[in-house]
């Protein structure tokens, strides 16, 4: 059971690397998606405001993870970037996207804290991994550089054109894992051309 777990995290861990790392993705990819932005460079945005920040890589860590704790409670939830073939947006503390998207679109949320996390959009469920109009997938991060997880990077994109060609809402619920299993909710209302 706790391999198939594992086996189950490596590959999510992977699925991001080839989702929203085009230097990664090699050309037998299922998928001809090409992101807009790299881990890096949404990385760099992230450090704007937590100068330490770094992705942590647990595939090497996978089979010695030592729990000290119980996992804090999720305590923020930010959809904080937003790109499209007509750019970039920031959107960290808004209820709409300044501009309309097009195109391929991709979604960033920042979660603080461990919880489940539910992506939707116009209240449709966003599955992890790649689904018929969606790709999404998430990275562990780091904030205050001590190599600890503090909470996650998640990513969704999709075919704005196809999926809200007359505007979306998405929201992104996280559900706290641990006491007081609050939930947080970031809703932003994407217009699109």
């Amino acid at each position: 059971m706790k391999r198939t777990f594992f086996t189950i995290i490596f590959s999510v861990i992977l699925l991001f690397n080839f989702a929203f790392n085009p230097e990664k993705a090699n050309a037998t990819s299922t998928t001809s998606y090409k992101p807009n932005i790299t881990t890096e460079e949404i990385l760099q945005k992230i450090q704007k405001r937590y100068p330490k920040a770094q992705f942590i890589n647990n595939s090497n860590a996978i089979t010695s993870v030592t729990p000290f704790a119980s996992a804090p409670p999720v305590t923020s939830v930010d959809t904080f970037l937003v790109f499209s073939d007509t750019g970039q947006q920031n959107t960290s503390g808004l209820l709409s996207t300044p501009l309309p998207v097009a195109g391929q679109t991709e979604v960033y949320t920042l979660i603080i804290g461990y919880g489940y996390n539910y992506p939707y959009l116009n209240d449709v469920l966003i599955p992890l991994g790649i689904s018929e109009n969606y790709e999404s997938a998430f990275e562990d991060i780091d904030l205050d550089g001590d190599s600890i997880v503090d909470g996650l990077l998640y990513g969704v994109a999709f075919n704005s054109d196809d999926v809200i060609p007359n505007g979306g809402v998405y929201k992104h619920r996280a559900h706290s894992y641990n006491y007081p299993w609050n939930t947080i909710i970031s809703t932003l209302n994407i217009t699109h051309e």
